[in-house]
């Protein structure tokens, strides 16, 4: 009877050595940047530890996905295909205003439903990262990751989410799939949701450069539009300032550029309407519309330096003037 108390004496003993160690090894955390409290921030991931989550904090100065993936790998949070089914990430890209919240299939019914993890990333994560309280909107959002825990939404109840957009950017989600395989982690579509990502990202990608395209083509257009305009002013004065030769060909240049140009504007104008009929325009689609606006933008980039040679053929034609004022004079007169 004695052995078996003294035995269990120095089981309980045992676990109470490493449980401290074990509590301590399900929070992960790594500030690269320097801007983070652990302190605080451990406290607020306190109750969530206290019900089996395994915690990660990571702010790092140029997030990713990718990124995110590799670290929670190295930390064993993730292995090949299974991930721990208690895992609450919170990841933060400083420079590029990235942010990224996962979890383990423990926490669906609190950050699932209704895309509640997503609101909790808007509202109490970004708004804090976008004050400069890098602190405080981890320790929100881990508190509003407890409250759900401890309160899980109502399916179909809806969430508010706001979008900062002065703060961090918005990210695309990554929950972790359903399906327990054991207690240490969840079988989880990976290549699936990789696939889906590169998908989404080349998409928006796309998206991105034809609105760049766009606006770099409308902006070289607007300033064209001016510059014909001044020329047009230019012109009035030409009988009066040149010979009729070179008036003639100083009209016929120019008008050349005013009708290229004003094709210019309607291809312009086609490109944009040729996008509309579709509902959902693809990569390819959106890639077309760009390279259109592209040869748009070099059409009218071009037709400015015909302008330009024509406005200096004014300017050489003025300093003539200057220099044989009779010449030029008889030559109006013939």
């Amino acid at each position: 009877m004695k052995y078996l108390l003294r035995s269990l004496a120095v089981l309980a003993f045992l676990l109470l050595a490493v449980a401290p160690a074990f509590a301590q090894d399900r929070f992960v955390f790594t500030d690269e940047v320097g801007n983070l409290d652990q302190g605080r921030i451990e406290r607020a991931a306190q109750p969530l530890l206290n019900q089996g989550a395994e915690v990660a904090i990571y702010m790092v100065q140029q997030g990713s996905d990718a990124d995110f993936l590799r670290r929670l790998e190295v930390d064993g949070l993730v292995r090949g295909d299974q991930a721990r089914v208690g895992l609450i990430g919170i990841y933060v890209g400083l420079d590029n205003r990235y942010s990224d919240i996962r979890f383990g299939d423990n926490w669906n019914e609190a950050l699932r439903t209704n895309d509640n993890f997503e609101a909790i990333r808007n509202n109490q994560l970004n708004p804090g990262l976008a004050a400069g309280e890098f602190t405080q909107g981890y320790v929100d959002a881990l508190e509003a990751i407890a409250e759900a825990v401890a309160n899980p939404p109502q399916p179909g109840g809806g969430t508010n989410i706001v979008v900062d957009t002065e703060g961090v950017r918005d990210n695309l989600l990554f929950p972790v799939a359903t399906g327990a395989v054991g207690v240490t982690g969840v079988v989880i579509g990976w290549r699936v949701i990789r696939r889906r990502r590169k998908a989404a990202q080349a998409l928006a990608s796309a998206r991105q450069q034809f609105e760049e395209a766009r606006q770099d083509a409308g902006n070289v257009i607007a300033i064209m539009g001016q510059l014909l305009k001044d020329a047009e002013e230019k012109a009035a004065f030409d009988r009066v300032s040149y010979a009729a030769a070179d008036v003639e060909r100083l009209a016929q240049a120019q008008n050349e550029v005013k009708q290229r140009f004003s094709n210019a504007q309607l291809r312009f104008d086609e490109v944009g309407e040729t996008l509309e009929r579709y509902a959902n325009p693809t990569i390819p689609q959106y890639n077309e519309a760009a390279q259109g606006y592209q040869q748009v933008q070099e059409l009218v980039t071009n037709l400015r330096t015909q302008l330009d040679q024509i406005n200096a053929q004014r300017i050489e034609l003025d300093k003539l003037a200057q220099q044989a004022p009779g010449e030029i004079d008889n030559a109006k007169k013939a």
